[in-house]
């Protein structure tokens, strides 16, 4: 997961991203180096560029959440957001409550469509 914020962060003119989450052990998300990820630790981080994200194989952990929510609060320009839940990780009930969490972020581009599914 740092390897995608440190790439995020170099690269303020993206535009378009996939990034393609794979299944851990769980040791990320229990990791205390991992565990402090906050949109406000990134307040220096600028997406103004940024119109299209795609998660892919997203199972809502922790890490993947915070993941997802700076790249909503900090890209002014987003016009769609697409989330490909992990089959194996992601019942409906919790494919709902993942969304109904992001739906609710204040974020910075009016037009911004988040697609889950």
């Amino acid at each position: 997961m740092l390897c995608v914020l440190f790439i995020v962060r170099i690269s303020p003119n993206l535009q378009d991203i996939i990034i393609r989450l794979f299944k851990s052990t769980g040791a990320a998300d229990q990791n205390p180096s991992l565990e402090s990820l906050d949109v406000e630790e990134y307040s220096d981080v600028k997406l103004d560029q940024l119109r299209r994200v795609k998660l892919e194989g997203f199972t809502g952990t922790r890490n993947q959440m915070a993941l997802a929510k700076l790249l909503l609060t900090k890209s002014p320009g987003l016009v769609k957001m697409i989330i490909k839940p992990n089959a194996e990780g992601c019942d409906e009930r919790q494919g709902f409550l993942i969304l109904k969490e992001l739906i609710r972020l204040q974020r910075p581009s009016a037009v911004a469509k988040i697609i889950y599914g």
